[in-house]
């Protein structure tokens, strides 16, 4: 459950940018 978040902002973030 945590890493899961954690992974998920990290990949939207790099999407993102």
């Amino acid at each position: 459950m945590f890493h899961s978040i954690h992974e998920t902002w990290h990949l939207k973030a790099a999407w993102m940018k």
